[in-house]
């Protein structure tokens, strides 16, 4: 017996004590009379005018039962149970008036102005303290030992009220959950077959799928009544078995079809065992039955599909096989007996590994073993013997069949016969190569001519050249207006002439060359094409450049010959009388640099945007031009990895663009 608070300090939580509390289930509920009657018998024993069955929740405490309290719940800091459920005994307070911890509770200072007070714990068989079953006076007084010892066994009796509602909830849930379980996984239902009377009880779901009458359930059947609804191809295997299990007392299992009223088949599993009295005879029959139709529906379905594969599998003209996931190979197809000549169980698991080239087996089991080890499709191309010695390239190829866990349950894979295509490919490759030597030989012919049209052609065009000049200023005054004529259009020929070789020249090495690209200042560049081009200079043409010109990604040579053509082309394809004005612009976004040169000239209908590219075309025979210096624009570009394009209009001018990697 403790008449002071010697905590120490409890062995368990707050929390652990409230989620105990919780799982009895007790707050809130009725007053009932069985907990009445041991709050009265505590009171009378005790010689108490007070007594209560208490909880304490985080913030209050309740009572299930009371005798002179008139309460159902007060404010937790006002308990003293508070205090009485840190003790490891009972908790008795002789004066509360006198205890400093409570002297000032409005329950002891005030109405009912309580002395008195001793509380033993309602105490979970895991040491949880839930609450107390105290008794309380008005006036302060000694508990004796046998006030203490019955106090203690009432509230024994509590929780002995309380674990014993709680074993029948959960018994109740239990049931609960084992009837939805039986219902909802498919469970028919259980019979308990009494041999010695030839009943059978069994529950409505297991008479009803038997076709049963509803009687059957309380009243029973015969065996004979139930075993007339199994399918007659099922009925000597079922009854036979039975009879074994009743016989030696082994656990009985067996599928089989039921015939339903109306005809329809279902599957079910029925398991059960014979049970003996001590003389050894076979009394009582129980066992449980599962409707399994479902099931077998898919087991054939799955058959059925297993049945389609294999015959697809047999008519393709592919070989096919499958594998495990360790990659022994459990399946070929005929064409894989046809090709090797050997029956199945001579290339299975790793036998087919004797089939492929030797030159070929190590790339083929280290990319085969790499797919295995990492769960990714398989595929090489590789040589395996035919049955006449003959090796034949093929393409194999798997792939793993993985479950939604990502685990690999067998390998599909195809080898596909490739060799006349490899040696198509051969023989094309070769005439490939045939052609490229000729190809490469023509192109240095064409480099020959090209050398041969700049030196040979070149050299008697100057001479027709310089010879009219001198004939011009030697004798020009001699001869009569039409022998002047005709010099001039010889000088003016033999210079187009010389242009147009030039610009034959250019396009061929824009066309062969291979272009390595670097930063490029397009600002510098233009400005020196300005100063290095006369034609683009002086008072009767106008060239602006706007701001500065960023740097750009390509060969300085190749852009040169696009700017130089494009600004050349802005000044001469003007109207008679107009003074050429061009701007020279560009636009920057997204790593990406648009040059502009914008001219006033004549422009260009839209019909015309394509083939004003083109080599040798010419927009307007009025003007002076060979035709060439747009179609080198475009291959120079195209070289760059550039592109080139315009907008114009008829009349109102042109304007050309590049598009080029900013540097």
């Amino acid at each position: 017996m403790s008449v002071e608070d010697k905590t120490l300090g409890p062995a368990w939580t707050e929390e652990e004590r409230l989620n105990a509390l919780d799982r009895y289930q007790i707050l809130g509920t009725p007053q009932e009379k069985e907990f009445e009657d041991i709050a009265r018998m505590a009171a009378q024993i005790c010689r108490a005018p007070v007594s209560a069955i208490n909880f304490l929740t985080a913030d209050k405490q309740w009572f299930k039962a009371e005798v002179g309290l008139g309460l159902r719940e007060t404010p937790r800091d006002v308990a003293i149970c508070s205090h009485a459920i840190l003790q490891k005994d009972l908790f008795i307070v002789p004066d509360a008036s006198q205890d400093p911890r409570f002297q000032n509770n409005p329950l002891v200072a005030g109405d009912p102005h309580l002395r008195f007070y001793a509380g033993a714990l309602l105490e979970t068989p895991d040491g949880l303290p839930l609450g107390t079953m105290c008794v309380l006076d008005y006036e302060p007084r000694v508990f004796t030992e046998e006030e203490s010892f019955a106090l203690k066994m009432l509230a024994r009796q509590v929780m002995t009220q309380l674990d014993l509602r709680r074993a029948l909830r959960e018994k109740e849930r239990s049931e609960e959950r084992l009837t939805l379980a039986l219902e909802s996984s498919g469970f028919v239902g259980t019979w308990d077959w009494d041999m010695t009377n030839d009943r059978v009880f069994a529950d409505p779901r297991f008479v009803a799928i038997f076709g049963g009458e509803p009687e059957w359930v309380t009243s029973g059947s015969t065996i004979s009544e139930y075993i007339k609804a199994i399918h007659p191809d099922d009925l000597e295997r079922v009854t036979a078995s039975i009879k074994l299990a009743r016989k030696t007392g082994e656990f009985f299992q067996e599928e089989y079809r039921l015939v339903q009223k109306d005809g329809s088949i279902r599957w079910i599993d029925a398991r059960g065992r014979c049970q003996r009295d001590e003389a050894g005879r076979a009394i009582r029959f129980p066992g449980v039955a599962v409707d399994i139709t479902d099931r077998k529906r898919s087991e054939q379905q799955a058959r059925e599909l297993a049945d389609r594969l294999h015959f697809m599998a047999e008519s393709m003209p592919q070989k096919i096989f499958t594998a495990r996931p360790d990659g022994d190979v459990d399946y070929f197809n005929s064409r894989w007996m046809e090709f090797t000549g050997l029956p199945f169980e001579s290339i299975r698991d790793w036998g087919w590994k004797q089939f492929i080239h030797p030159d070929d087996i190590e790339e083929n089991m280290r990319r085969w073993k790499e797919a295995l080890e990492n769960n990714t499709p398989y595929e090489n191309e590789h040589r395996f013997r035919r049955h006449d010695g003959v090796y034949r390239w093929h393409l194999s190829r798997a792939q793993p069949m993985c479950n939604e866990e990502g685990e690999v349950l067998m390998w599909i894979g195809t080898n596909t016969d490739i060799d006349d295509q490899r040696r198509s490919n051969e023989n094309l490759e070769k005439i490939v190569a045939e052609r490229t030597s000729r190809l490469q030989a023509s192109i240095a012919e064409l480099e020959s001519f090209s050398y041969s049209i700049s030196h040979d052609m070149r050299a008697p065009l100057r001479s027709m050249m310089g010879f009219a000049e001198l004939l011009k200023a030697d004798y020009g005054g001699q001869l009569d207006e039409t022998a002047n004529h005709y010099l001039d259009r010889i000088r003016t020929a033999s210079g187009r002439m010389d242009e147009l070789i030039q610009d034959v020249l250019s396009f061929s090495q824009v066309s062969r060359l291979g272009l390595t690209l670097e930063p490029v200042n397009v600002d510098r560049l233009v400005r020196e094409i300005l100063e290095s081009y006369p034609h683009l200079q002086g008072p009767d043409v106008e060239i602006v450049i706007e701001e500065e010109l960023p740097c750009v990604m390509a060969h300085e040579a190749a852009l040169t010959q696009c700017v130089s053509n494009l600004l050349g082309n802005a000044i001469k394809f003007v109207a008679p009388g107009i003074k050429p004005r061009v701007t020279v612009r560009a636009e920057k976004g997204k790593g990406r640099v648009k040059l502009w040169v914008e001219d006033n000239g004549i422009g260009i209908a839209s019909h015309e945007y394509e083939k004003i590219f083109d080599i040798f075309h010419r927009l307007d025979r009025q003007h002076d031009g060979t035709g060439i210096g747009l179609a080198i624009v475009k291959k120079a570009a195209e070289k760059m990895g550039s592109t080139v394009g315009l907008e114009s209009e008829v009349g109102r001018g042109s304007s050309f663009w590049l598009d080029l990697q900013q540097a």
